[in-house]
């Protein structure tokens, strides 16, 4: 039950499924490809590709703003254990994509034979620097979307989460009618969930102290007060991001005591520190030192122990020559301890050879 609550009545809004409205599979489709962003809390998509009747495949297939692609499987009512066989075939496939096949996709998809996917992307989440190529489709999401899940659907979902770090998740909707207009309410709090433990739950036997926790950061904005001013980031003592509110929360990962390396778009790897507080939640006040006044500022107070000049910076191609891909993104989990030390260890050498 929905209740509709104006100045004057309340009225209840009765709940039904999409088949006592005649609607279809691909009525649902259509409203979830258009409305993409209001499914899963912080998780900001761009669609790259629809199922079409001559191809089995996915039934929306998306990017979100670190170059991941996103998977859906939709059911117009009940969904269970065959909704991950389905998936896991299209995940399988797409998970493997270069970025040359997701550039098709997307062409195909928006019927632009020129369609540039790295320069539609930057526009698309107005980043700093548009992704280079190897930074797409570096991890997956997957989400089940249907009425309801059965119980052994909920089952697989728990046991490949919490087992194999799947990374899967399921959406729910609820349909009203009010007055011949359809509404529809999606619950994607178990979505959210699942983004939280795949991005910051410990690994297991990762060959360092369970108890260390490592970040990439990423501060570059299109603001041109911002850009390449790393350095002053690092005199000011913060780790910063700019914009909506949702580059703030992201600083809300990070604890006293982690670990966070500073990237520099079109540079590297510029300086290693330590967190040394917590982001209080806040825009940085006009009373306090930031580099721009035309966007929200949010800083993470960092204690920053090595700082290498640009010439020194640990190139991008270094990076994956390491064995290390997907080092990007405005504040992410760097999920590999033991590589977070190798890296840490050559910073330190490159900054001693400097001095």
């Amino acid at each position: 039950m929905l209740l509709k609550i104006s100045s004057e009545t309340g009225k209840i809004i009765e709940q039904y499924s999409l088949s006592d409205l005649d609607k279809k599979e691909i009525d649902l489709e259509n409203w979830m490809a258009d409305h993409l962003n209001t499914l899963v809390k912080n998780l900001s998509m761009w669609k790259i590709a629809r199922e079409t009747p001559s191809r089995s495949e996915a039934d929306i297939i998306a990017l979100d703003e670190e170059g991941n692609t996103i998977i859906f499987e939709l059911k117009r009512e009940s969904a269970d254990y065959r909704s991950i066989g389905q998936i896991f075939s299209y995940y399988t496939n797409i998970a493997t994509l270069d970025y040359d096949e997701l550039e098709k996709m997307a062409r195909e998809h928006y019927d632009e034979a020129n369609l540039d996917l790295a320069d539609r992307h930057y526009i698309e989440f107005n980043l700093s620097n548009p992704l280079e190529k190897s930074e797409f489709n570096n991890e997956s999401y997957l989400f089940v979307v249907a009425e309801k899940a059965s119980d052994k659907l909920w089952d697989i979902i728990t046991f490949l989460r919490s087992r194999y770090k799947i990374p899967i998740g399921f959406i729910q909707f609820e349909v009203y009618n009010e007055e011949g207009d359809i509404l529809i309410y999606f619950d994607g709090s178990d979505a959210e969930k699942m983004i939280g433990e795949y991005e910051y739950e410990e690994d297991e036997n990762i060959g360092i102290d369970s108890d260390e926790i490592y970040f990439w950061y990423n501060t570059d904005n299109q603001n041109e007060e911002v850009q390449n001013k790393h350095d002053k980031i690092f005199e000011m003592g913060v780790a910063a991001t700019y914009g909506p509110i949702r580059y703030g929360n992201k600083l809300k990962r990070a604890s006293k005591g982690d670990h966070v390396f500073a990237y520099a778009n079109k540079e590297g790897i510029r300086a290693y520190g330590i967190v040394n507080g917590k982001w209080d939640g806040k825009e940085v006040g006009d009373d306090q030192e930031k580099l721009t006044t035309d966007f929200p500022a949010y800083h993470l107070p960092v204690k920053w122990k090595v700082v290498l000049s640009k010439e020194d910076a640990i190139r991008p191609d270094e990076i994956q020559e390491m064995g290390y891909k997907g080092f990007r993104g405005t504040f992410r989990r760097i999920r590999d301890g033991a590589f977070a030390q190798r890296l840490l260890s050559r910073m330190n050498s490159r900054a001693n050879s400097t001095k």
